[in-house]
């Protein structure tokens, strides 16, 4: 089959492509240690990973985990399961089972792998981490978050064990899996590693980004619990490390810590901070950016409970320009923006065309979540409240649909 293989890309590519040169080479190198050494010698079994990983970089996955499988069982037959060399080629595999989106596959060979790294006499402790930590972001992505937790608490408790307790690279360890226990819900968890990796960042007087990244990071745990007092004086400390090492989250920083003011109506302080978030924003990005529309939202809604209501239409209908151009219209969003650009319209006594802009909402909301949802029905409600008052024929919900 192999040898098929090669034809295969002989006719493909071309006899002298410099790829299939590579092959060549491969399988002469291949033919000459068989025959030399016997084909279940550990050399035959290196040059059998040189050929997988260069079929790995060259995203041939099928014949990668061919030629990893094999090596992998002339490894196990020739060390045993727990060998270094094995626990190598499990973890590759794992990795390449991953770019193959196979995941039960992926995590198998990890499991796989550090259970051989763990049997080993003398484990690669640095490795160890490393596969604890991929087979924890595999199962985050998955949303697979209290196996994640499990997995990631494991990988921290090895390198405390090995690096002592207040090494700085325990605390990044420590800000993720902090983060990690807060998408789990696990927010007791979440802050009271949170607050260890600060606090393991400031003995080792760390200003650095990581230092910034957990204080950020603690103070949207905080604001995700209402406790928003709390988290104003780290988004300002986070914020003032990110503005002196020029950090390129700082409009991120500017744009949480205006949200922090808003929720405690401290509305003044939040005007200038979103100003400058976009300003930093539409010199990055252009005008017309998709990734500007929680700064124009926030900043028309804090003008509008200003009833600064020329400033908060002007920034309502920019977001509602751009989502409308948008590749993937995200329709919830839009019809937000459309909808509390009616209240702008309404309050300033423009019933027409806050009737038109609710129109719109209304026939987003009946197409996108169908005429009887809880969204769809309160748009209708307020459509209805306002064309009863104005004597104007109403209309179905679905009739904007059929």
């Amino acid at each position: 089959a192999e040898y098929m293989g090669y034809e295969i890309r002989e006719i493909t590519l071309g006899p002298t492509h410099p790829e299939f040169a590579c092959s060549l080479s491969e399988l002469a190198s291949l033919y000459e240690q068989q025959k030399a050494l016997g084909p279940n010698h550990q050399e035959v079994a290196i040059i059998l990973c040189q050929i997988a990983q260069f079929r790995y970089s060259h995203k041939q996955y099928v014949e990668s985990d061919l030629f990893y499988k094999e090596a992998l069982e002339i490894l196990t037959t020739a060390y045993g399961k727990n060998h270094p060399h094995v626990s190598t080629v499990l973890y590759n595999i794992a990795e390449l089972y991953v770019d193959m989106t196979e995941f039960d596959q992926a995590e198998e060979y990890y499991k796989l792998s550090i259970e051989s790294m763990e049997g080993s006499p003398e484990p690669k402790i640095t490795e160890l981490i490393l596969a604890l930590t991929h087979l924890s972001n595999l199962y985050q992505n998955q949303k697979k978050y209290l196996k994640a937790v499990i997995i990631s608490k494991k990988s921290i408790s090895v390198h405390e064990t090995v690096y002592g307790p207040c090494n700085q690279e325990l605390a990044v360890h420590l800000n993720n899996y902090a983060s990690l226990c807060r998408e789990a819900e696990l927010y007791e968890e979440s802050e009271e590693n949170q607050k260890r990796a600060i606090e393991i960042l400031r003995k080792n007087k760390s200003e650095t980004s990581t230092l910034a990244s957990a204080l950020h990071n603690l103070a949207f745990l905080f604001v995700h619990l209402e406790r928003y007092s709390e988290a104003e004086p780290l988004y300002e400390e986070s914020l003032k490390i990110r503005v002196d090492l020029n950090d390129p989250n700082i409009a991120l920083s500017l744009l949480n810590l205006s949200e922090v003011y808003c929720f405690q109506e401290k509305r003044l302080k939040a005007e200038p901070l979103l100003k400058l978030a976009l300003d930093i924003e539409e010199s990055r990005l252009g005008k017309d950016h998709p990734a500007l529309l929680r700064i124009l939202g926030n900043l028309a809604q804090l003008y509008l409970d200003e009833k600064k209501y020329d400033e908060s239409e002007n920034f309502y209908k920019r977001a509602i320009s751009i989502q409308e151009k948008e590749v993937e219209i995200r329709f919830v969003d839009l019809a937000l923006s459309l909808n509390n650009l009616s209240t702008v319209y309404f309050n300033t006594g423009r019933f027409i065309e806050g009737l038109e802009s609710l129109q719109k909402c209304l026939e987003i909301c009946c197409e996108y979540f169908g005429p009887d949802h809880q969204r769809t029905l309160y748009v209708y409600q307020i459509y209805t409240l306002v064309t009863t008052k104005l004597g104007i024929p109403q209309t179905n919900r679905g009739e904007n649909n059929k």
